[in-house]
């Protein structure tokens, strides 16, 4: 962009009148994202010389500028005579195209007013104009799809879905395949807020399609995400999911962080449906989080653009005053008149512009989804948000009153402003606050002391709804305690514990602690294999190290080994470790369980002593015994038969 900038200005040099006016609306456009103020100075210029020079052209682009710089400060009340002003003047050169574009503009405008049906109305106009005519540039697939998005806000789907099967039709003609994906993707959203399921996936799926053939990454982040939002209102979360992980990755690589924001809170959404509650909880908090800093960041560009607008009119005031010190250069005797009329229209445009900041910021205050309040030195309150209403106060009713009066825990009411007066700051204060119908919420308090005159003035602070958040958390810690008890209530001689997948152990059960005499701090952060159960010998370290390693790779292990549970005690186990997976197939944590064998072992040695010892009795018979099944045929005879000069194995069977 930096490049085409000094190319255009460049090009200024030794531009004749109409160029130089061309030149200085591009340099306009080339801005607009950038710097509104810088915009609209090249818009001014160009308008100025287009004027002074009878380049009607320029002059209706010049003013088209300035209503959309205007439009993107949301200073609606100046963009509309701008475009109205472009608007005759395109009517005059008969530009057909011209006037359907700015139309549209004008639409748009009305519509992000509130406006939609005189949106509606102005875009047919537009729309009139260019049906019939040879449209190259692809401004009636616009307009036809605003139309569609018109119809849409207003309610009329039937209607809706009418401009955008149009607008579809000429993109496809034209071979615009953006154009035809933007048309599915609303068609689809018509058909998913009818609750027609099945044809907004079909139509999502189209656009899917050709997003995915095109490369655009936005477009196909978008059309991911909204498709699985649909399968999920259709109640297949588990299909859901498959698209809202797709689109959520690809936002992440691309930094959309907008789409980032919706695919966390549906993904949440998909989680606590299917009760996967700790998943689900994670992907809220992401999702809380994001909201808030875009949420930081829209109030950030807010305020940037009106100090834009200021900015505008602080250079329109000195560009007056200047012409007031010239006026009163070449007529001294009307100069002292002419600076009272300058001073007065000065007060006025400064009054103007305190009323019109107030207006920008108390629309601000008031769409506040959390409460602001502003407290006096005594803890009244003197400010607070509307978001109040939410709990069924109205501002009114708690202004004048102690903060502490929504409190439900006297004993908040008692530590929360001594210990805000004591600190001068708190942050994340978790606060009961007890609605006008006695319904209580969860809140996250953040306040401070404010000064006046390097005094302690009174206190502000912000109250956020956790309501839910604390349910999740509450449910999530139920579930855990649950399933902490089940493991250890599996009896004395059942083990299990938990590692991450690099070894380190996180969770054993009471009885495995108990069978040895610990404390889970005594092991707890610590490799497993350098706990006191396998102390006793390295190469029992070394074979458990191994074993982890491969669970770890995915691979189990199960084998006999002795545990050190005490001072020259130990007991045999029968060791298994298995790797846990999560939903994708990766490995989160190892699980080694354990039963204890010792007696089996035991019984099993017992054995094979008194084999051995009823064998040597048996190996020793001087005289010849022998065993036959019913056939009559050996089965078993004494190595005594050898004195005959056979071996045992040479006559069983015969």
């Amino acid at each position: 962009m930096k490049l085409k900038i000094d190319s255009l200005k460049e090009q200024l040099e030794g531009a004749s009148d109409a160029d130089r006016v061309d030149i200085l609306n591009k340099l306009s456009g080339a801005y607009f994202d950038q710097s509104a103020t810088t915009a609209l100075e090249y818009s001014k210029e160009a308008l100025d010389l287009a004027r002074e020079t009878g380049y009607r052209q320029g002059e209706a682009v010049a003013l088209r500028g300035i209503g959309n710089i205007y439009h993107l400060l949301g200073d609606y009340a100046e963009a509309l005579p701008n475009y109205q002003a472009s608007l005759e003047i395109e009517k005059e050169l008969n530009d057909v195209s011209s006037i359907a574009g700015v139309l549209n503009n004008i639409g748009m405008l009305h519509a992000v007013t509130g406006e939609v049906e005189r949106a509606l109305e102005v875009n047919m106009e537009a729309m009139n104009l260019l049906e019939g005519t040879d449209d190259k540039s692809g401004v009636l697939r616009i307009i036809l799809n605003n139309i569609g998005n018109n119809y849409m806000q207003l309610g009329d789907y039937d209607k809706s879905l009418e401009f955008y099967k149009r607008s579809l039709t000429i993109s496809e003609e034209m071979g615009d395949q953006r154009g035809a994906a933007f048309s599915l993707s609303n068609t689809a959203l018509v058909f998913q807020n009818q609750g027609k399921f099945d044809e907004a996936v079909k139509y999502y799926q189209k656009a899917l399609d050709i997003r995915r053939k095109l490369e655009y990454k936005h477009g196909l982040a978008s059309t991911l995400l909204k498709m699985g939002n649909c399968i999920m209102e259709s109640g297949e979360t588990s299909r859901a999911r498959e698209y809202l992980e797709e689109g959520l990755r690809i936002a992440e690589e691309e930094n959309f962080r907008d789409l980032v924001k919706d695919g966390l809170q549906w993904i949440s959404i998909v989680l606590e449906r299917e009760e996967n509650y700790k998943e689900a909880l994670d992907y809220h908090k992401r999702y809380t989080e994001l909201q808030q800093a875009l949420y930081n960041e829209e109030n950030s560009r807010t305020i940037a653009r009106m100090q834009a607008q200021f900015d505008l009119e602080q250079k329109t005031v000195e560009i007056e005053a200047l012409e007031a010190k010239v006026r009163e250069r070449t007529a001294e005797l009307t100069r002292k008149n002419e600076e009272l009329e300058s001073e007065i229209t000065e007060r006025k445009r400064a009054e103007l512009a305190l009323r019109e900041s107030e207006k920008k910021y108390r629309a601000i205050f008031e769409s506040f989804q959390d409460i602001y309040y502003r407290t006096d030195m005594e803890g009244l309150i003197t400010i607070i948000s509307p978001s109040i209403s939410q709990y069924g106060y109205a501002p009114n009713e708690v202004i004048g009153r102690p903060i502490t009066d929504i409190c439900q825990n006297p004993s908040d009411r008692e530590m929360l402003i001594p210990k805000l007066l004591k600190e001068g700051f708190i942050r994340d204060y978790e606060l009961q606050l007890q609605a006008k119908d006695g319904v209580t919420f969860t809140t996250s308090l953040t306040a401070r002391v404010f000064k006046e005159d390097d005094q302690p003035a009174g206190m502000d602070g912000v109250l956020r709804d956790i309501t839910e958040r604390k349910r999740t958390e509450d449910t999530l810690r139920e579930s855990e305690e649950h399933l902490r008890n089940v493991i250890n209530g599996l009896g004395p001689y059942m083990f299990v514990s938990l590692l991450t997948p690099e070894g380190i152990l996180i969770e054993a059960n009471r009885p495995a602690l108990e069978i040895a005499g610990l404390k889970a701090g005594d092991i707890l952060g610590k490799p497993f294999e350098d706990t006191y159960w396998w102390d006793y010998s390295e190469a029992v370290k070394l074979q458990l190290r191994d074993a982890i390693r491969r669970a770890a790779g995915g691979e189990p292990s199960r084998y006999d080994v002795d545990v050190h549970v005490g001072e020259n005690r130990f007991i045999t186990v029968d060791l298994s470790l298995q790797p846990l997976r999560n939903e994708k197939g990766k490995i989160i944590y190892i699980i080694p369980s354990a039963i204890d064998i010792t007696e089996r072992k035991r019984a099993e040695l017992a054995l094979r002593e008194s084999e051995k010892k009823y064998r040597a009795i048996f190996e020793s018979f001087q005289d010849i015994y022998y065993r036959t099944d019913m056939e009559g045929l050996i089965t078993i005879i004494s190595p005594s038969i050898s004195q005959y000069g056979y071996a045992p194995n040479e006559v069983i069977g015969r």
